[in-house]
């Protein structure tokens, strides 16, 4: 007989239950093999692997780049043309003889504020996508490669490759970023005492410690006002960029073309997060 409304409404329902616990029993296996998986030697393997790469082999290039980028930006800072007037008896003056002089001081000290919260970290984050980010997603998708099949290797073992690489990747970025930044920061200060003192005949070492850390308040000169957030910032990045790396790199692909798409495209993901994670930070922080 002809199934009616009614009848067919419930049978529709039915199906939709037995989906349902279907898929919420296969997301529970899915989630005790990747809790499990945690406890694996390859787990504390690959967390060693990515450190190393993210975090120590890293390092060297955060630390010039925070040196030339706070060299840099106390030159250009420091050393601006701010244009000319004419003063009565004095002819045409430069602008930048009367305000350096004058504010020097407190340019500096707030120059000190927008390297740590801002300048360093968000230039850190940017490098660390640019160069960790975009190597995580071609060594994940190497291994996702059809023709090597390590992903169906790892599934056929029951351990979900996902739940297998993300914790790893999400401890080394959300901490590597911090880290990285931190020392960056330390690095662009050296370059910015250096420079300062080079250009700036008003600047010695005495006037650039007690200037430029000034709105900084160190605590044993480890901990600065700020630094919560500044925690917040770098390790929010962290976290963007290991998810939008695991995921592009873990995509199917089916040529060597694929690949250069998913990396551009992680890549440029990940700077764009980044800026926008440091933005609406930065705004929040303003406002506190």
């Amino acid at each position: 007989r002809p199934i009616n409304l009614d009848e067919r409404l419930q049978h529709e329902a039915q199906v939709a239950d037995r989906q349902s616990a279907t898929m919420t029993e296969r997301a529970l296996n899915t989630a005790t093999r990747g809790i499990n998986s945690l406890r694996s030697p390859w787990f504390s393997r690959y967390l060693k692997t990515f450190t190393k790469r993210v975090i120590w082999d890293g390092l060297p290039f955060h630390l010039l780049a925070g040196l030339g980028l706070g060299a840099v930006a106390t030159y250009f800072s420091f050393n601006m043309e701010l244009g000319s007037v004419s003063v009565e008896g004095e002819g045409v003056v430069e602008v930048s003889r009367f305000v350096l002089p004058t504010f020097f001081e407190q340019m500096l000290s707030g120059f000190g504020v927008v390297m740590y919260r801002a300048l360093i970290p968000l230039f850190t984050c940017i490098c660390l996508a640019a160069r960790a980010g975009t190597a995580v997603t071609a060594y994940l998708s190497e291994m996702r490669d059809e023709g090597k099949r390590q992903w169906d290797a790892m599934e056929s073992f029951g351990v979900p490759p996902a739940w297998f690489f993300i914790p790893q990747l999400l401890i080394v970025f959300s901490i590597g970023a911090a880290i990285l930044s931190y020392f960056a920061f330390w690095a662009a200060s050296l370059g910015s005492l250096l420079v300062a003192m080079a250009t700036n005949p008003l600047c010695t070492f005495y006037t650039w410690r007690d200037t430029y850390w000034a709105n900084l308040k160190p605590s044993v000169m480890v901990w600065f006002e700020g630094s919560s957030l500044f925690l917040v910032k770098t390790m929010s990045a962290g976290v963007c960029i290991a998810l939008i790396s695991a995921y592009y790199g873990t995509r199917k692909r089916k040529s060597s073309l694929d690949t250069m798409t998913n990396l551009s495209r992680a890549n440029v993901l990940s700077v764009l997060i980044t800026l926008a994670v440091f933005f609406v930070l930065l705004v929040i922080e303003s406002g506190v």
